[in-house]
């Protein structure tokens, strides 16, 4: 007996990586235009990135089994209410080449941030 994995879509129209760089939520949290990821933006970044959930959760630091996969990565994907973390998101960013993690900290060094979530 097999069991079928779910099969995750998304709605986004990024077709590249590059693309994908210019939505909100690949912004760092300090700028004004930083909005969390929807549900379609994460899954849209696995799929770009061609990522399957052992390498996500093993990238993230996240419990993944051969049995079950990983529910946490499944949570992201599936549970409003349990989105991404912001610093797991951006790791995502950087591991797929999205941002440029310098790039972030120059801009937190050369400016003065007022965002306080």
């Amino acid at each position: 007996m097999s069991i079928d994995s779910p099969k995750y879509t998304t709605s986004t129209t990024n077709e590249t990586l590059a693309s994908f760089a210019k939505l909100a939520c690949c912004k760092p949290w300090f700028d004004d235009e930083y909005q969390p990821p929807t549900r379609d933006e994460l899954v849209s970044l696995f799929e770009l990135a061609g990522w399957k959930t052992k390498k996500i959760a093993q990238m993230l630091g996240v419990h993944y089994t051969s049995e079950k996969g990983s529910a946490t990565v499944r949570r992201w994907r599936n549970d409003e209410k349990h989105p991404i973390p912001y610093s797991a998101w951006r790791l995502a960013l950087i591991y797929a080449g999205v941002v440029d993690p310098n790039e972030d900290l120059k801009q937190w060094n050369e400016n003065e941030f007022s965002r306080i979530d």
